[in-house]
């Protein structure tokens, strides 16, 4: 009976219970941050950023478009436009490198997000496997203790304790005498 006590008053277990509903309290709180701010946010920013790009995308092909042209027309017209045909071409060169850097940034960009995406998902389904745990080892904790004050009570309604009460003093007189 006594042990059975020491079981369901075991300060051991109350402070392991209470460390674990400490982590899943913890656990569900960053999971709903992410849920709700991180997750949100970067799908919004990943959105933006795509429409940024296709449109400087789409603005440098026009623009390199229009100025290819104009320096094919240029070139059929006499030699005495041969400046303005290397100007226009200095400007197609640096639309070229200004699209291949924006080019750049965007594929570099998008691998990030694939890693933010993937490191999310191990995220989150660490927390998920951190929430069901607690669950499982308080579960597991409140049935120890059920059990156990069952057990007693058993002892407590059969008068086994009396019984062994006696038992013990008998024990004792024949080992004494």
């Amino acid at each position: 009976l006594a042990a059975l006590d020491r079981i369901l008053y075991n300060k051991s277990i109350a402070m392991l219970k209470k460390e674990k509903e400490s982590y899943m309290s913890k656990a569900k709180k960053d999971l709903d941050t992410m849920e709700t701010d991180h997750h949100a946010t970067h799908i919004k920013n990943n959105a933006d950023a795509k429409r940024k790009y296709e449109e400087k995308s789409l603005e440098s092909q026009n623009e390199i478009g229009t100025l290819v042209k104009e320096q094919k027309a240029i070139f059929d017209e006499i030699a005495a436009k041969l400046m303005q045909i290397d100007a226009i071409g200095k400007k197609v060169e640096s639309k070229v490198e200004d699209h291949i850097r924006v080019t750049d940034e965007e594929q570099k960009r998008r691998q990030e997000y694939r890693e933010y995406l993937d490191s999310y998902a191990r995220h989150r389904s660490n927390l998920a496997t951190l929430i069901d745990n607690s669950k499982t080892a308080i579960d597991f904790l409140e049935t120890v203790r059920h059990l156990a004050q069952k057990g007693k009570d058993k002892i407590e309604q059969s008068g086994a304790r009396n019984a062994l009460r006696l038992m013990a003093l008998e024990e004792r007189r024949r080992y004494l005498t």
